[in-house]
């Protein structure tokens, strides 16, 4: 990136990941354009160098405004809950594909990195997982190759986490469940590494052409539920008990959870699709090509993520 403060755009700004990356970019001194359905929001206040552009991804004129001048693009909306395909498809698919047909416009297409999920890799586990997937395809056949990065982060934690922090929270009370195989494993990465390898990438430049990159926290085979266990143990001194879950039980209370869903209308999280990839066997990733290309490398251990997120 030639310009020493580069504009970036940003969808799903006011979320998990795209909150972390708004405040590195914004320290940076970097100029930024985010996205966000609220007209009021707690993520950063209207600043300089940070511009809060209210609309969608079925907004056009918004993306349009969003997007415009922009040096890089970083799609991190995406839709983790629902019931049908169908729930997934319309940001997860659908809106980013209208992301890539609009920068495609740009009198100047930017940089265009997609926060994928190391679930597309899998896309026969579940609705979320094949949405992402296509998702990427989307991507690839309709945007510039030269001009586009997919990243795939596999397990995310942090601050404002709700999936993972809820679980970590418990283990430090002294109890956890563990689903599945005891072989299975599995790899994560903190937020605040993952938005400072977005960082990374932006201001490098594209580094191949549709590069898609896996990224973890440098922990090489990944963790089983035991180790992860067993390193909140250490920090909070606590014996943790652990409470094996029957992968039947799982996919059983998915099913559930559907059938509930179809009455009151609340999208799910655990539903049979996601029940697939809690016990799928291999969640672990490879950081070598991310690394190599970029010369990238996660700072943030999980000893040291999960102590500074329990002490939070």
């Amino acid at each position: 990136m030639n310009d020493h403060f580069p504009r970036v755009a940003v969808t799903g700004a006011t979320g998990f990941i795209g909150s972390a990356l708004l405040k590195v970019l914004w320290e940076s001194g970097w100029h930024i354009n985010a996205l966000t359905r609220k007209k009021k929001n707690r993520v950063l206040p209207q600043r300089k160098n940070l511009t809060w552009i209210t609309g969608d991804l079925n907004d056009i004129d918004s993306i349009e405004k969003l997007v415009a001048g922009a040096d890089a693009v970083v799609h991190c909306a995406g839709t983790v809950r629902g019931r049908a395909l169908k729930d997934f498809e319309a940001v997860n698919v659908h809106g980013t594909s209208t992301i890539a047909e609009i920068c495609s416009r740009c009198q100047k297409p930017p940089i265009l990195i997609h926060i994928s999920s190391l679930a597309a890799r899998e896309p026969h586990l579940s609705h979320y997982a094949a949405s992402k997937r296509a998702g990427e395809i989307a991507l690839i056949k309709k945007y510039y190759p030269e001009k586009l990065v997919i990243l795939r982060p596999t397990a995310v934690y942090g601050p404002g986490d709700r999936e993972l922090l809820p679980l970590f929270k418990v283990m430090a009370m002294g109890i956890c469940p563990v689903i599945g195989s005891t072989t299975q494993r599995l790899s994560l990465i903190n937020v605040h590494d993952l938005a400072n390898a977005i960082k990374t990438v932006i201001k490098t430049g594209i580094a191949r052409d549709a590069g898609i990159y896996e990224i973890h926290d440098g922990m090489e085979g990944g963790y089983t539920w035991h180790d992860i266990i067993d390193t909140v143990s250490i920090i909070t001194g606590k014996k943790i008990n652990r409470i094996k879950i029957p992968a039947t039980i799982v996919k059983f209370l998915g099913l559930v959870n559907i059938c509930v869903s179809r009455i009151t209308g609340n999208a799910p999280m655990l539903t049979l699709g996601k029940a697939n990839e809690l016990l799928h066997p291999d969640w672990t990733a490879e950081n070598g090509p991310i690394s190599q290309d970029y010369h990238w490398s996660p700072v943030i251990s999980l000893k040291k993520g999960l102590r500074e997120l329990l002490a939070a």
